[in-house]
């Protein structure tokens, strides 16, 4: 049993190993369009407009995430080391809240910690969640999600007016981000789910079905309003729609976050290859919360696939990693039960195999992260791009060709493994 403190300090001290370098990392990209002075009117005007008019990103509606850059932007400026000590604690709080719904759900503290730590583990978490700090609105709308996934269990057995407590976490998350709204289906859908394999909850009534789809057809009716349009990116040619339509699951479930020809990349794939064997095989020990989890994950990452059709990429993964998380966990759980039902306990071949197979996973996390340092290639690239924007602020300007003209001069790199994305 993982005591509460130990599963704390093992998860804080892996986002220390992996991430407390980012402490001395600077601002890329969309940081720079984010952590600006606003006036009080244009966050005003984001509840009933666009979150950023006239700046560099399409017009959405995300009131609440152009809040919370403003604040952050009041309490630290451009202090880098306070902005991204805020992306570490934020990652804290959404693993130790994951780890929390997992071992409610599979009754196993291994479990729920397993979880926890495969989410800051992600090769996927660096580049979408903890490496960035304009990814803060996406570590709030993750803690938003996850948190209405623990009132759903305690709600999914009660009257249906019970679940008027998930529209909070739901509504807190669908104003930082829209596609929080998948959530909803995928709720709907894990109490089926429950109630076909633990049968312990009842099947969604009718009551929940509408309170839930009233809330998403009002919110949909007033972003229309708010926006003028649907917003966003629009739709893609085909070619991109079928491309987006698979990078999400081969970014998160497959981990093939490197082109798929590269030996670690196939590694990496062949680990989750093996682990889904090991679980089917199996099967048959599976409990049926275990079952459960399994389907929990895929189902989310099918609906949280749906926005991710118009546009992709690795910074945009953050709930279909949460989802991959979900579903690897608890296919490792599957596949001990029926390696333990067979030997009696699990060989620790089997156990350095997944040693292994996690080095080479923080290996990518690791150089997935080294591609935010300030003098990384892929930052500098970025910054030659930030230049030509209008938001920049004169000193901002200076200071960041100064950034790029001494890059340039010292050559420097960060550590890497050889291998990028």
């Amino acid at each position: 049993m993982t005591k509460p403190r130990t599963a704390a300090l093992l998860i804080g001290l892996l986002i220390l190993a992996l991430y407390g370098r980012t402490l001395g990392y600077g601002l890329v990209w969309d940081d720079y369009a984010a952590f600006r002075a606003r006036p009080l009117a244009a966050l005003l005007g984001a509840w009933a407009g666009p979150w950023d008019p006239g700046g560099v990103w399409p017009n959405f509606y995300r009131p609440l995430s152009i809040a919370l850059y403003a604040v952050l932007y009041q309490v630290f400026d451009h202090n880098t080391v306070g902005l991204h000590a805020m992306n570490l604690v934020e990652l804290f709080l959404a693993a130790w809240m994951l780890r929390a719904f997992v071992r409610r759900e599979t009754d196993s503290n291994a479990l729920g910690l397993a979880a926890a730590m495969a989410l800051v583990l992600h090769p996927e978490t660096p580049s979408s969640l903890a490496a960035w700090i304009s990814q803060q609105f996406h570590l709030v709308e993750l803690i938003a999600v996850v948190g209405a996934m623990l009132v759903w269990q305690r709600v999914r057995h009660r009257r249906p007016a019970a679940w008027v407590w998930v529209l909070a976490p739901l509504t807190l998350g669908v104003l930082i981000k829209e596609d929080v709204l998948m959530i909803v289906p995928a709720l709907l859908t894990w109490q089926l789910i429950r109630a076909r394999f633990v049968r312990d909850v009842p099947v969604p009534s009718r009551q929940v079905v509408l309170l839930l789809g009233g809330w998403a057809a009002a919110y949909l009716v007033w972003r229309t309003v708010a926006l003028g349009a649907i917003g966003g990116y629009g739709t893609p040619a085909a070619g991109r729609l079928l491309l987006n339509t698979v990078s999400g699951p081969l970014f998160t479930f497959g981990l093939q976050w490197i082109p798929s020809a590269h030996g670690l990349s196939l590694v990496a794939g062949a680990g989750v290859a093996l682990l889904a064997g090991f679980a089917w095989v199996g099967r048959r020990e599976a409990t049926p919360r275990l079952t459960s989890l399994v389907l929990y994950g895929v189902t989310l990452g099918v609906f949280a696939n749906v926005p991710l059709l118009l546009v992709s990429g690795h910074t945009r993964v953050h709930l279909m990693t949460l989802a991959a998380v979900m579903t690897l966990t608890a296919a490792a759980g599957i596949a001990a039960a029926g390696v333990t039902a067979r030997h009696g306990r699990v060989p620790l071949s089997a156990v350095a195999a997944l040693l292994a197979w996690a080095i080479v996973v923080a290996l990518a996390n690791w150089t997935n992260t080294n591609t935010f340092a300030p003098c990384a290639a892929e930052t500098l690239q970025r910054d030659a791009d930030v230049l030509t924007w209008d938001v920049l602020t004169d000193t901002v300007r200076r200071e960041l060709t100064a950034k790029m003209a001494a890059c340039a001069q010292t050559g420097s790199e960060p550590f890497s493994t050889g291998f990028n994305r």
